[in-house]
Protein backbone atom coordinates (compact mmCIF):
# COMPACT_ATOMS: atom_id res chain seq x y z
CA UNK A 1 0.00 0.00 0.00
CA UNK A 2 0.98 3.62 -0.55
CA UNK A 3 -0.31 7.11 0.74
CA UNK A 4 -1.67 9.24 -1.75
CA UNK A 5 -1.71 13.36 -0.53
CA UNK A 6 -4.34 15.59 -2.59
CA UNK A 7 -6.69 18.15 -2.59
CA UNK A 8 -10.05 18.86 -4.35
CA UNK A 9 -10.83 21.60 -5.43
CA UNK A 10 -14.86 21.14 -6.93
CA UNK A 11 -16.41 24.22 -8.61
CA UNK A 12 -20.30 24.61 -9.09
CA UNK A 13 -18.29 25.13 -13.51
CA UNK A 14 -17.39 21.16 -13.05
CA UNK A 15 -15.10 21.43 -15.99
CA UNK A 16 -13.28 23.76 -14.36
CA UNK A 17 -12.45 21.60 -11.04
CA UNK A 18 -8.96 20.14 -10.07
CA UNK A 19 -6.63 17.84 -8.01
CA UNK A 20 -4.19 18.52 -6.59
CA UNK A 21 -1.55 15.51 -5.77
CA UNK A 22 1.60 16.30 -2.98
CA UNK A 23 4.48 14.23 -1.64
CA UNK A 24 3.62 14.84 2.09
CA UNK A 25 0.65 15.61 3.96
CA UNK A 26 2.04 18.45 5.59
CA UNK A 27 2.10 20.11 1.39
CA UNK A 28 -1.72 19.22 0.61
CA UNK A 29 -2.48 20.63 4.03
CA UNK A 30 -0.38 24.12 3.43
CA UNK A 31 -2.15 24.66 0.09
CA UNK A 32 -5.38 23.52 1.54
CA UNK A 33 -5.36 26.34 4.10
CA UNK A 34 -3.67 28.74 1.31
CA UNK A 35 -7.00 27.96 -0.63
CA UNK A 36 -9.42 27.99 2.52
CA UNK A 37 -7.89 30.44 4.74
CA UNK A 38 -8.17 33.41 3.10
CA UNK A 39 -12.08 32.98 2.04
CA UNK A 40 -12.56 31.93 5.66
CA UNK A 41 -10.84 35.25 6.76
CA UNK A 42 -13.66 37.19 4.86
CA UNK A 43 -16.82 35.02 5.86
CA UNK A 44 -15.63 35.59 9.73
CA UNK A 45 -14.80 39.48 8.96
CA UNK A 46 -18.19 40.10 7.36
CA UNK A 47 -19.85 37.81 9.88
CA UNK A 48 -21.43 35.29 7.51
CA UNK A 49 -23.61 32.77 8.96
CA UNK A 50 -21.98 28.99 8.81
CA UNK A 51 -24.24 26.79 7.12
CA UNK A 52 -25.32 29.26 4.41
CA UNK A 53 -21.87 31.35 2.50
CA UNK A 54 -19.58 28.18 4.22
CA UNK A 55 -19.81 24.78 5.96
CA UNK A 56 -17.44 22.43 6.93
CA UNK A 57 -18.18 18.18 6.33
CA UNK A 58 -17.71 15.89 9.19
CA UNK A 59 -14.29 17.32 9.74
CA UNK A 60 -12.50 20.30 8.93
CA UNK A 61 -10.67 18.63 6.06
CA UNK A 62 -13.50 19.72 3.74
CA UNK A 63 -15.53 23.08 3.60
CA UNK A 64 -17.87 24.16 1.05
CA UNK A 65 -18.42 28.03 -0.29
CA UNK A 66 -21.70 29.48 -1.65
CA UNK A 67 -21.72 32.45 -3.53
CA UNK A 68 -24.56 34.70 -3.20
CA UNK A 69 -24.28 35.72 0.20
CA UNK A 70 -21.37 38.65 -0.14
CA UNK A 71 -19.59 40.68 -2.75
CA UNK A 72 -16.52 40.08 -1.28
CA UNK A 73 -16.73 36.65 -0.94
CA UNK A 74 -18.29 35.78 -4.46
CA UNK A 75 -15.40 38.73 -6.19
CA UNK A 76 -13.03 35.65 -4.59
CA UNK A 77 -14.43 32.79 -5.75
CA UNK A 78 -15.47 34.35 -9.06
CA UNK A 79 -18.99 33.64 -8.56
CA UNK A 80 -18.72 29.92 -8.49
CA UNK A 81 -19.33 27.55 -5.43
CA UNK A 82 -16.05 25.93 -4.63
CA UNK A 83 -15.84 22.99 -2.48
CA UNK A 84 -12.13 21.87 -0.54
CA UNK A 85 -11.14 18.44 0.33
CA UNK A 86 -7.50 18.21 1.78
CA UNK A 87 -6.96 14.09 2.13
CA UNK A 88 -4.42 11.49 2.42
CA UNK A 89 -5.72 7.74 1.38
CA UNK A 90 -4.16 4.41 1.56
CA UNK A 91 -3.97 2.99 -2.13
CA UNK A 92 -2.74 -0.24 -3.82
CA UNK A 93 1.43 0.23 -4.68
CA UNK A 94 0.00 -0.54 -8.32
CA UNK A 95 -2.50 2.65 -8.81
CA UNK A 96 -1.20 4.75 -10.23
CA UNK A 97 -4.59 6.67 -12.03
CA UNK A 98 -7.66 8.25 -10.68
CA UNK A 99 -11.21 8.84 -11.90
CA UNK A 100 -13.37 11.80 -10.55
CA UNK A 101 -16.59 12.63 -10.64
CA UNK A 102 -17.11 16.53 -10.24
CA UNK A 103 -21.29 17.47 -9.07
CA UNK A 104 -22.85 20.60 -9.77
CA UNK A 105 -23.02 20.06 -5.95
CA UNK A 106 -19.92 20.46 -5.52
CA UNK A 107 -19.51 18.66 -2.52
CA UNK A 108 -20.92 15.33 -3.84
CA UNK A 109 -17.51 15.11 -5.95
CA UNK A 110 -15.87 12.02 -5.61
CA UNK A 111 -12.32 10.67 -6.80
CA UNK A 112 -11.68 6.89 -6.61
CA UNK A 113 -7.84 5.68 -7.46
CA UNK A 114 -6.96 3.22 -9.79
CA UNK A 115 -4.02 1.10 -12.17
CA UNK A 116 -4.59 2.39 -15.57
CA UNK A 117 -6.28 -0.48 -17.13
CA UNK A 118 -8.96 -0.69 -13.87
CA UNK A 119 -9.17 3.70 -14.51
CA UNK A 120 -9.53 3.15 -18.15
CA UNK A 121 -12.55 0.33 -17.58
CA UNK A 122 -13.85 2.53 -14.76
CA UNK A 123 -14.30 5.34 -17.03
CA UNK A 124 -15.55 3.95 -19.86
CA UNK A 125 -18.27 2.28 -17.64
CA UNK A 126 -19.16 5.62 -15.96
CA UNK A 127 -19.52 7.46 -19.51
CA UNK A 128 -21.66 4.31 -20.96
CA UNK A 129 -24.12 4.20 -18.07
CA UNK A 130 -24.18 7.86 -17.94
CA UNK A 131 -24.95 8.20 -21.81
CA UNK A 132 -27.62 5.54 -21.02
CA UNK A 133 -29.17 7.54 -18.46
CA UNK A 134 -29.15 11.03 -20.37
CA UNK A 135 -30.26 9.30 -23.67
CA UNK A 136 -33.49 8.06 -21.84
CA UNK A 137 -33.94 11.49 -20.10
CA UNK A 138 -34.22 13.08 -23.26
CA UNK A 139 -35.68 10.51 -25.15
CA UNK A 140 -32.83 11.11 -27.79
CA UNK A 141 -29.98 8.48 -28.74
CA UNK A 142 -26.77 10.14 -27.36
CA UNK A 143 -23.68 8.67 -29.07
CA UNK A 144 -20.01 8.64 -27.98
CA UNK A 145 -18.61 8.31 -31.41
CA UNK A 146 -21.12 10.91 -32.91
CA UNK A 147 -20.82 14.62 -31.77
CA UNK A 148 -23.90 15.62 -33.82
CA UNK A 149 -25.38 13.34 -30.93
CA UNK A 150 -24.39 15.53 -28.54
CA UNK A 151 -26.63 18.64 -28.57
CA UNK A 152 -30.53 18.75 -28.49
CA UNK A 153 -32.40 20.50 -30.82
CA UNK A 154 -32.71 23.88 -29.02
CA UNK A 155 -28.28 23.67 -28.96
CA UNK A 156 -27.78 22.66 -25.68
CA UNK A 157 -24.92 20.55 -24.70
CA UNK A 158 -25.70 17.04 -23.10
CA UNK A 159 -22.70 15.47 -23.17
CA UNK A 160 -19.06 16.29 -24.93
CA UNK A 161 -15.86 14.26 -24.36
CA UNK A 162 -12.17 15.95 -24.06
CA UNK A 163 -9.14 13.51 -24.96
CA UNK A 164 -6.03 16.11 -23.44
CA UNK A 165 -3.79 13.14 -24.01
CA UNK A 166 -3.58 9.60 -23.67
CA UNK A 167 -4.76 9.18 -19.84
CA UNK A 168 -5.86 12.24 -19.31
CA UNK A 169 -9.54 13.23 -20.29
CA UNK A 170 -12.80 14.96 -18.93
CA UNK A 171 -15.77 13.93 -19.93
CA UNK A 172 -19.03 17.01 -19.82
CA UNK A 173 -22.60 15.97 -18.95
CA UNK A 174 -24.73 19.16 -19.50
CA UNK A 175 -28.56 19.13 -17.26
CA UNK A 176 -29.91 15.61 -18.16
CA UNK A 177 -31.48 15.88 -14.56
CA UNK A 178 -31.69 19.52 -14.04
CA UNK A 179 -27.69 19.64 -12.83
CA UNK A 180 -24.41 18.79 -14.55
CA UNK A 181 -21.56 16.97 -13.73
CA UNK A 182 -17.86 16.33 -15.05
CA UNK A 183 -15.47 12.92 -14.50
CA UNK A 184 -12.27 13.46 -15.06
CA UNK A 185 -9.56 10.61 -15.77
CA UNK A 186 -5.68 11.61 -14.90
CA UNK A 187 -2.49 9.96 -14.18
CA UNK A 188 -1.33 10.50 -10.13
CA UNK A 189 1.57 12.75 -10.29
Amino acid sequence: MKLINFVMVAKHLTGDSEVHFFPTKEEARTFYNSRVKPLLDICMKNELEEDEAYSFGQTKDCVRFDCGYDEELDAMLNECNHYYRVDSVEVPENATHYVADFSEWVDESVIEFHTEQEAKEVWNDKIDEEIRLASEYHMIEISRHHQETWEDKSGMTLFQETHYSDMYSDAYFGHSTDMTWTFRIGQIN
